[in-house]
């Protein structure tokens, strides 16, 4: 036969147990809460990270880009200086030589004058004798 104080020992346990379903319940629920949360904002920050990543790399392909046409650019420019330079020189050669051959005519002439007046000179000495 149960006294009264072991039906209230008995609800005690009772009560004590179903206590602690709830309490380990709760516990795992804010525990699976706080759990997917993390897992959430881990998710969100490598989701930034990979993005943050893909927009640095496309950065630094547009800055490689950047670059290759800086450089080709450059390149071109030198290419175009050198060529410029190069039909300088060319046109300066052609100068040269137009110089050398109006400065041989100019020596023909001079020969062909001083001939000239050579053989005049010649001629009027032995018309005179």
């Amino acid at each position: 036969m149960r006294t009264l104080e072991s039906v209230f020992s008995h609800f005690d346990v009772v009560a004590a147990a179903i206590v602690t379903a709830v309490i380990t319940a709760t516990a795992a629920t804010v525990t699976a809460t706080a759990v997917t949360t993390a897992a959430v904002t881990a998710a969100a920050v490598a989701a930034a990270a990979v993005t943050a990543a893909v927009i640095n790399i496309a950065v630094i392909n547009v800055a490689v880009i950047a670059v290759t046409v800086i450089t080709t650019t450059a390149a071109a420019v030198a290419a175009a200086a050198v060529t410029a330079a190069v039909i300088d020189i060319a046109v300066i050669n052609v100068t040269v030589i137009d110089i050398t051959i109006v400065t041989v005519a100019v020596v023909a002439v001079a020969v062909i004058t001083v001939a000239i007046i050579a053989i005049t000179v010649i001629a009027v000495t032995a018309a005179v004798e």
